[in-house]
């Protein structure tokens, strides 16, 4: 007896396969493998100890390189700003005998006990915020150029001028690198201080010979 197309039925569903290992049935049912949760109950005590210590050594060891950074940016702004002052002192010291001119001499001595007070006050509040500054390095710090650049303007009579010029320069120099180190501190003791440095430059600045 055979059968017509009319006897078959309208559709014929394909059931998947019973998988003999259940570890394979998410591929027939379109889903993802269960993940195993780490559970720390399943451990015992000394281990648990162990994984707490190493995760807060980690801690300590990122929390240290992100608070040395900082510090080490902070010391090297106020190194910087105690690096440029002693500079300028150093060239007044050296060109004091050379220059006759009176308003010049008088900028030139006005400059440099202010900028001897300055140091003073910002040593005292980085040694009260118990910050260390490089004395090694501040005390080898020396740009000869300068030296070189007014021994030649010396030579070509034009000491006033280019002893003028240079420290316009080195004060407005100066004055940005204290306001480095005020935005790299907040110590209000340190910003006091840095902010009567930049104050004092400024009416130096202002003044008759440096005003332009």
């Amino acid at each position: 007896m055979g059968y017509s197309i009319s006897c078959l039925p309208d559709r014929i569903v394909l059931m998947p396969p019973k998988s003999p290992n259940s570890q394979y049935d998410f591929i027939f049912n379109g889903g993802q493998p269960k993940k195993q949760r780490f559970n720390l109950s399943g451990l015992s005590g000394p281990v648990k100890i162990i994984i707490a210590a190493v995760i807060l050594m980690v801690v300590i060891i990122i929390l240290g390189v992100s608070l040395g950074g900082k510090k080490n940016k902070s010391t090297d702004s106020f190194t910087t700003v105690l690096e440029q002052a002693q500079e300028i002192n150093r060239i007044n010291a050296l060109e004091a005998s050379q220059i006759n001119d009176p308003d010049t001499l008088a900028v030139l001595t006005t400059s440099t006990s202010t900028l001897t007070s300055q140091q003073t006050q910002i040593k005292a509040a980085l040694d009260h915020q118990k910050i260390k500054i490089n004395v090694k390095a501040l005390a080898a710090y020396q740009n000869t150029a300068t030296d070189a650049m007014l021994q030649t303007a010396a030579q070509n009579n034009n000491l006033q001028s280019a002893y003028l010029t240079y420290l316009r320069d080195a004060l407005n120099v100066y004055n940005n690198s204290l306001q480095t180190a005020f935005s790299s501190t907040s110590s209000l003791e340190l910003k006091a201080a840095l902010q009567t440095a930049y104050k004092s430059n400024g009416t130096l600045l202002s003044a008759y010979p440096l005003k332009q």
